[in-house]
């Protein structure tokens, strides 16, 4: 008997191994399929259409800063380096090395830079709004099935959201529609819009990151650790991303440990338990009858009546020992059988905990490749532009706080017509809404906002003051989380409706739920789009209207000028590429180390002197940096007036004798852009 149930044991297990390896090719392969459905090729089709558009309604208006990371891409492509002149030596002017060798892989492709940028706008935007509405999605089905009082009635025109069970299937309508609607109020916005198609690398490093989210909500570790590496090497703040990613991952293996012990500890304690006072019971009855059987025969005679009351006896504990038999067999049977299913979890377990350590490495090999790189080049890992952004564009962390506060109000100093409050005046009541339901359902729709917040918090601490480039991860997050609360909202008040007249107002209900958060999109998007539309041939121009100045002064130097001479810039980056074969010099320090230490070295003597008193030091410095970097007579200066201390030096005979005014350069509204030349034989 014992043989027999440990050969019907092993061949259990065996079949019972065979059929949690065919379980999990079946589940790999329907998530697989899942992954790349129709439904998900319409939702990536969708954004890729939203992510084109600003760009053939608008136009590109290329900053200054994505002209920097062009003339690096330059010169990666014509063999010269990861430098900005050739003649100054490697310097990590560009805080992004993914973008950079992307666009210098186009150029040897034979893609111009403008070209190069666009397109990766474009996939990093649509990346950022399919991922996105699948987070979405996934959110809303998690809040569904996790808070009973989601449940309804009917799911006609509710799309399955208010209901579970046979209709559950049809949930993801809801979950789709929100996050085409955040989608779409996202793209409407007038600040992303302006990011979109400034030619940075914000929209790429939005689209990994938002996939890294994503990948880890579906345990995809691999994809996940990829592509939060990708996400660091598009720009350095995707740290904060990195940790939240590991974490989130780490925090879902422990929780599935966890699961597993509970899961383990064997069900079958209590029947063992309820059988052993039974056999012990009938133990005493047994040894009985056996010493009444084993009496002298002498005694038989006499106890007849007595042994046939035995025998009946014993005739009906017999079945009772039977059926004891039977069940700790069975009971034999079921442990054998559960073994291995204890077995698989601890395996699953050390399974999830290799493909952790795998995505890990992964993560670190494509840092570390980088890592030796900037060693080796640059000699350190830090960009050298977060250095010189430290000494030139310092803030305290409560005014980091308070710079992010002020552009969420809305306000814009460089942008007047983007003032006032719409913005938050119209999202900020379903951001707080989103804010209480991420608190009910406390699982993976927290990593957005969360990221949202480990941005501002991040960029506050660093002390630079952000770029409206910055902001991208924190809008992002904002407005996410203003359509997660918003549909949820919708969803409780129609699921009310259900609770105060089940079984009627179904058209009132599904009107709730699919019409009011609609509404509310459009009018927000109505917003934006107004602005955006108003004057559309007019604004994009202004925009750029100060590069056009830089690019066309660069033209007027490089027909009067020669190979090989220096130019002083007071803003670098348009000009420095129309200029690729002359020595320009950065004033701000961030593409040129000789500027940086002349601006250190005033920034600390300006500190030193303001030391006890309440004195506060210019962000300019003083004019001295300035004559440290003309003290070596550059040929040409290329500037606004209000750079590189114009106003003040210009008038003195110092100044004067060295340069004179060549060219003024007018593009209105754009001030105008003054251009020095050395004078004949003035000498260092």
């Amino acid at each position: 008997m014992t043989l027999a149930r440990s050969l019907l044991g092993s061949i259990q297990r065996v079949s019972y191994e065979r059929y949690k390896k065919r379980r999990m090719r079946e589940h790999t392969a329907i998530r697989k399929r899942r992954d790349v459905s129709p439904r998900n090729l319409l939702i990536l089709l969708f954004s890729l259409v939203l992510a084109t558009a600003p760009h053939l309604l608008f136009g590109p208006a290329i900053v200054d800063d994505a002209y920097i990371t062009f003339r690096y891409a330059e010169n990666i492509a014509a063999g010269k380096g990861f430098v900005f002149n050739p003649q100054d030596g490697p310097v990590q002017g560009t805080s992004t090395p993914l973008f950079t060798l992307l666009l210098a892989a186009g150029r040897l492709a034979g893609l111009p830079c403008g070209a190069a940028t666009l397109l990766l706008s474009v996939l990093g935007a649509a990346l950022t709004y399919t991922f996105g509405t699948l987070l979405l999605k996934k959110a809303l089905e998690k809040l569904v099935e996790r808070q009973p009082h989601f449940e309804g009635s009917r799911p006609f025109l509710t799309g399955g959201l208010l209901h579970k069970g046979p209709y559950s299937a049809a949930s993801p309508a809801v979950g789709i529609a929100a996050g085409i609607s955040w989608a779409v109020l996202l793209a409407t916005l007038p600040q992303w819009v302006i990011v979109q198609i400034s030619g940075m690398e914000t929209m790429l490093f939005v689209g990994l990151a938002v996939a890294s989210l994503w990948a880890v909500t579906a345990r995809r570790p691999f994809l996940a650790a990829g592509a939060a590496g990708l996400t660091v090497l598009a720009r350095y703040d995707g740290w904060a991303l990195a940790i939240l990613v590991f974490a989130a991952l780490a925090w879902d293996w422990i929780g599935g440990m966890r699961n597993d012990k509970r899961r383990m500890k064997p069900p079958l304690t209590p029947q063992s338990s309820a059988l052993t006072p039974q056999s012990s019971a009938l133990s005493p009855q047994s040894s009985a009858l056996s010493t009444q059987h084993s009496a002298p025969s002498t005694q038989s005679s006499a106890l007849i009546p007595q042994s046939s009351a035995l025998s009946l006896q014993s005739s009906v504990l017999s079945p009772q020992h039977s059926s004891l038999s039977t069940q700790s067999s069975a009971l034999s049977l079921q442990s054998s059988v559960l073994s291995p299913q204890h077995s698989s979890l601890s395996t699953q377990s050390s399974a999830l905990g290799t493909h952790l350590c795998l995505a890990a490495a992964l993560f670190l090999a494509l840092q570390l490749l980088w890592v030796v790189y900037a060693f080796r080049t640059f000699g350190a890992y830090v960009p050298h532009s977060i250095l010189t952004k430290r000494v030139i564009h310092s803030q305290t962390f409560w005014q980091g706080l308070q710079t992010h506060w002020n552009y969420f109000l809305g306000i814009e100093k460089n942008l007047p017509w983007l003032s006032g409050i719409w913005l938050h005046s119209r999202l900020v009541a379903f951001f707080l809404a989103g804010l209480c339901f991420l608190l009910i359902r406390r699982g993976w729709a927290v990593l957005l906002p969360l990221w949202g917040v480990a941005s501002v918090i991040g960029f506050s601490m660093a002390g630079i003051v952000p770029f409206k480039w910055y902001f991208m991860p924190a809008l992002t997050a904002y407005t996410w989380t203003a359509a997660w609360g918003l549909w949820a909202a919708c969803g409780y008040l129609a699921t009310q409706w259900g609770a105060v007249r089940p079984g009627q107002g179904t058209i009132v209900r599904g009107a709730v739920l699919w019409g009011l958060p609609c509404l509310v999109v459009l009018w927000v998007a109505a917003g934006g789009l107004e602005l955006l539309l108003t004057g559309r041939e007019e604004w994009p121009r202004k925009l750029s209207s100060q590069e056009t100045s830089y690019l066309r002064g660069a033209g007027w130097v490089r027909e009067r000028g020669a190979p090989g001479q220096r130019v002083v810039a007071g803003e670098v980056g348009a000009l420095a590429w129309a200029l690729p074969e002359f020595r320009v010099i950065d004033s701000s320090g961030i593409n040129s180390r000789a500027a940086y230490q002349a601006r250190l070295a005033d920034h600390l003597r300006l500190e030193k002197e303001a030391a006890g008193s309440s004195v506060s030091i210019p962000p300019d410095g003083s004019a001295a940096w300035v004559w440290q970097i003309l003290r070596d007579r550059p040929e040409w200066i290329v500037s606004l007036k209000r750079f590189l201390h114009l106003v003040e030096i210009e008038s003195t005979p110092e100044f004067q004798k060295s340069y004179h005014l060549v060219h003024t350069i007018e593009n209105p509204p754009a001030q105008a852009v003054l251009i020095y030349r050395l004078q004949s034989g003035s000498k260092p």
